[in-house]
């Protein structure tokens, strides 16, 4: 294993357990009840066993709501126990159906997960607590109330930004890239949950009461958990679907085996660099995969030619992207995905097809799409010639600009190249 990633871990357990220990020293002299301290631990653990994954190494949970409403209960110390214990006793079921627990789990990645927790939740309660007991307001809950925002941004500050290393440890790029990647979409997950926890709080009154009208309100939460992974569940089988409608072109053309994996890697990639929207980018990610779909429709004579092709055989292929349309038409996408498969040979300079456009007539995503595409081309090697070196693309790239590419699509991917970013895993770099 890398050792910077050991390193990093290695200091936050040794900072998650000074802070753990002085949470539970703290609790202890406050004299507060041990009841409720399990049953938040035990609720917290169950929160946080009751992922929805929205990738193979990606979920959201609602444990922030538990802490935050221990955090208004008892304080900062009493916050910090129920976070880290909640995730050291938590039973997670991953998307391939392995049971996940403390005694299977890999302890560098306990130690990971107790510690960024125990850091993250005792650095936002201290933030929030020297606001609290510095303003005075006429009543305490209307104080919390207020500053309940530095609460939050604190905690995810903190929980995504040690996310953010140890991403960037592993993958080796810069941690602003990998935050703004791979960690901020959590925030609205932050924010959405955030009232609940005030909520809780609220109808918990530190007596027996209190914990079944926690319970009580977890069950509609729970089923809101049920239903959005049932609609990951569906998104899942219509990616899955929409790859294996690729595999099946592909099996069409052997000189092409691979290109709409790849092109869907280099597009989002792209898409990725110049900021579009993840609605936008799931989008680009499912015409990719599916932009060659009509040379189903094309005859295996020309697919499959070793030689030139005709004038009569070109115009025979560039009706491809309208064959897609065609073959697509009844099926409904939740994006702009027919429209970037019909416009994707389309050149900024208008001399593409198969409707000439040019300029902003064509969507960016399609740009981008004709760009991966392209890449993806002059980096294999093709029965008539063999791959380009990366030089030689780049230079094209720039040669191209406003002409077959849009230009600031162009500026991208030359960006991209000369820091050798856009390498298909895998593959040696060009």
């Amino acid at each position: 294993m890398n050792k910077k990633i050991i390193s990093y871990v290695s200091l936050l357990t040794v900072i998650g357990a000074s802070v753990l220990v002085y949470s539970i020293y703290s609790v202890s002299s406050a004299q507060i009840p041990l009841i409720p301290l399990f049953f938040f631990i035990l609720v917290s653990a169950i929160c946080e066993s009751l992922v929805v994954f929205t990738s193979e190494d990606k979920g959201v949970n609602v444990t922030y709501a538990l802490v935050l409403a221990a955090q208004l209960a008892y304080g900062t110390g009493f916050a910090v126990i129920v976070a880290t214990c909640g995730t050291l006793f938590a039973i997670v079921r991953t998307p391939k159906g392995k049971v996940v627990h403390l005694l299977n789990q890999a302890p560098i990645k306990t130690a990971y997960n107790a510690s960024s927790y125990a850091i993250t939740t005792f650095a936002a309660g201290y933030a929030y607590s020297i606001f609290l007991n510095t303003v005075s307001f006429n009543t305490l809950s209307m104080q919390q109330l207020v500053f309940l925002p530095i609460y939050i941004v604190a905690y995810f500050l903190f929980n995504s930004i040690f996310m953010a290393i140890l991403i960037s440890l592993q993958m080796n790029e810069s941690v602003k890239t990998v935050w703004v990647k791979n960690t901020l979409w959590t925030l609205p997950n932050f924010l959405g949950i955030a009232p609940l926890g005030v909520l809780i709080n609220a109808l918990y009154d530190k007596g027996t009461d209190g914990y079944w009208y926690i319970l009580i309100l977890l069950l509609p939460l729970f089923l809101a958990r049920y239903s959005f992974k049932l609609y990951l569940d569906y998104k899942n089988q219509y990616f899955k679907t929409v790859q294996v409608l690729s595999a099946a072109i592909e099996a069409k053309d052997p000189y092409t085996e691979g290109h709409s994996r790849r092109v869907e890697y280099y597009a989002e990639a792209i898409a990725r660099r110049m900021g579009l929207s993840q609605s936008k980018i799931e989008g680009i990610k499912v015409a990719a995969l599916l932009h060659d779909i009509g040379k189903i429709g094309i005859e295996d004579a020309i697919l499959r030619k070793p030689g030139s092709l005709s004038a009569s055989e070109w115009d025979r292929m560039h009706k491809h992207p309208e064959l897609g349309v065609h073959i697509l038409e009844d099926i409904a996408f939740p994006y702009n995905v027919k429209d970037v498969i019909r416009h994707h040979h389309e050149r900024y300079d208008g001399t593409g097809y198969p409707d000439g456009r040019k300029g902003d007539e064509t969507s960016m995503e399609a740009y981008i799409l004709c760009a991966a595409d392209a890449y993806d081309a002059m980096s294999s090697d093709r029965p008539y010639r063999s791959a380009l070196d990366r030089e030689r693309i780049m230079t094209i790239f720039k040669a191209e600009a406003g002409g077959q590419f849009e230009p600031h699509v162009a500026a991208v991917v030359y960006e991209m190249l000369e820091r050798n970013m856009l390498t298909y895993p895998g593959d040696n770099p060009l």
